[in-house]
């Protein structure tokens, strides 16, 4: 694959994050074993099942509207009028 190809393929990626989480030996010994008899990486696994989760915490609190995001706010930006 050309360097070109590579710079679009990776520019249509879409963003991930990294994160740690600390779990049960037991857990983790099982979601090993079901990763590798379904063929799908622990991550795509841990994705599903954290995606559901929000949704159940959404409906719960929410009402299942999403939770509200943190807004982004400019440096150095005076305040709108």
């Amino acid at each position: 694959m050309s360097e070109h190809r590579r710079a679009e393929a990776k520019d249509k990626k879409a963003k991930r994050y990294k994160a740690t989480f600390d779990l049960p030996p037991e857990l983790m010994a099982e979601l090993r074993v079901a990763s590798a008899m379904s063929g799908e990486t622990l991550a795509a696994i841990a994705e599903r099942g954290l995606t559901a989760e929000l949704q159940r915490l959404r409906r719960k609190i929410m009402g299942g509207k999403p939770f509200p995001m943190p807004v982004k706010k400019r440096k150095n930006r005076p305040p709108k009028a």
